[in-house]
């Protein structure tokens, strides 16, 4: 399977999409972390509006709700959790109510220009970072979740867009992805929002394992139908007739 955008039409992209849930399923299924309902409630989250800049992400226990999500999709880093719930909770929804009111202001939409999006969403992390626990990568997960135009930086996301280049979470690494990120959006079909090409990027990386045993049976069988080559011995060398001397 591609793990690349490159060349994916809309039937394609599509097809990631709606394999999503059974990536997130699959992913679930290695682990205890209860990802399936976690998926369920960050996907579900509507975005954010000017009188309700925050949508379902405005506390403590929310927050923590999201951290938990991104650990059960990626690489866990067990202290992370701890960090973040030593914040106070009216810390938490204090920032988390300047930053999303902040983000809300900048009135950004797919139709804005790829500057004004990341100044947009860079100072929106810039405020979120404040918190302890909280990097650019979990900040972005939560701009994702307020706007379209918000991008998670995922490591599958990472991955798929830049290759094997070394994850960072900085915002100078973030700026620079953010950048690649936000062209795929609006130049691949299908693709409408931030969220929805982190979902091409997960089923990307969590391909369905049966498709891939059928694949491998087709590529047996087809080595197995092949006719072999038949050996062929060489025609021996012509030879001449003997010239009679004449006599």
């Amino acid at each position: 399977m591609s793990r690349s955008l490159h060349g994916l039409g809309a039937a394609s992209v599509s097809q990631h999409i709606s394999r999503y849930a059974s990536a997130i399923a699959l992913k679930a299924s290695t682990s205890k972390s209860g990802l399936e309902e976690l998926d369920t409630w960050y996907q579900s989250l509507p975005y954010g509006t000017d009188s309700s800049p925050c949508s379902g992400l405005d506390s403590k226990e929310a927050l923590l709700k999201l951290v938990r999500w991104k650990l059960g999709r990626e690489k866990h880093r067990p202290t992370l959790l701890a960090l973040v719930s030593s914040n106070s909770p009216d810390l938490v929804k204090e920032t988390l109510r300047k930053a999303a009111t902040h983000l809300a202001e900048q009135k950004l939409t797919l139709d804005s220009s790829d500057e004004d999006l990341l100044d947009g969403v860079v100072a929106t992390m810039e405020i979120l970072v404040g918190l302890r626990g909280v990097g650019p990568a979990t900040a972005s997960a939560i701009c994702a979740a307020w706007n379209p135009v918000g991008i998670f930086q995922s490591d599958h996301l990472v991955e798929l867009l830049q290759g094997g280049e070394k994850v960072k979470y900085t915002l100078p690494f973030y700026k620079a992805f953010y950048k690649n990120a936000i062209r795929a959006v609006k130049q691949t079909q299908a693709i409408e929002s931030g969220k929805t090409l982190d979902k091409v990027a997960f089923s990307l990386a969590h391909p369905d394992p049966s498709l891939s045993n059928m694949q491998d049976n087709k590529d047996k069988k087809d080595k197995q139908d092949k006719p072999s080559k038949r050996s062929v011995s060489p025609a021996p060398p012509a030879t001449r007739p003997k010239r009679t001397r004449r006599q």
